[in-house]
């Protein structure tokens, strides 16, 4: 607690360490063998501290990090394994065509078992998310409004079990900040009401 470098953090439990967030699939740290080192390097010193390290991003992209059609995963995807501890990824049917969401669950279960099939880390869906209207990150998207994004989150708790089978674990995106992904109205009040997602 006395340490300048390390007594204003140590209170707190660090989980694991990123790095980064959607680095691939933005393009970030020079691409494929600088990222890899990088990544190595971050790593190590992470696992210096004891603190587990990997990456967040959405795994499925294909020929980025999952093979072509989605099948095992590229050269770079194989790298990005062997120097992560655990598997942080972003399950987002948003983005996936004018999917409607009340055909996301198909989506969502089949990249859960993928990722328990392909990547085989331990796994938490760190980023996934429904519009309760009309976002600019995808502003032509159909689909959106207080009821399907109400229906999207309760059928995660829904489903707990089969995210308890799979040992996987997620977190709502976003709690305040990313407009209408949000959970919380710009006057403070919630989106759902009383939402209280049951402990599986």
């Amino acid at each position: 607690m006395d340490s300048a470098e390390y007594g204003p953090i140590a209170p707190y439990v660090v989980h694991s360490a990123d790095f980064g967030s959607e680095r691939i699939g933005d393009g970030m740290d020079g691409g494929g063998d600088q990222f890899i080192t990088d990544l190595d390097l971050f790593w190590a010193r992470m696992n210096s501290y004891g603190v587990p390290a990997g990456i967040s991003e959405d795994w499925d992209r294909p020929d980025w990090i999952s093979g072509e059609n989605g099948v095992g995963l590229t050269d770079l995807g194989a790298e990005v394994k062997a120097n992560s501890e655990y598997c942080h990824a972003h399950v987002m049917p948003f983005y996936h065509g004018d999917m409607l969401v009340n055909e996301t669950w198909s989506y969502i279960q089949e990249q859960i078992v993928w990722l328990n099939e392909t990547v085989n880390l331990s796994t938490m869906i760190t980023e996934t998310q429904w519009a309760w209207a009309p976002n600019s990150h995808y502003p032509d998207k159909s689909d959106v409004g207080v009821s399907q994004y109400t229906e999207y989150w309760k059928k995660y708790d829904d489903e707990c079990e089969f995210m308890k089978e799979f040992n996987m674990g997620w977190f709502l995106h976003a709690w305040y900040g990313e407009g209408t992904f949000d959970i919380v109205y710009d006057n403070g009040s919630y989106v759902i009401p009383h939402l209280r997602p049951r402990k599986c």
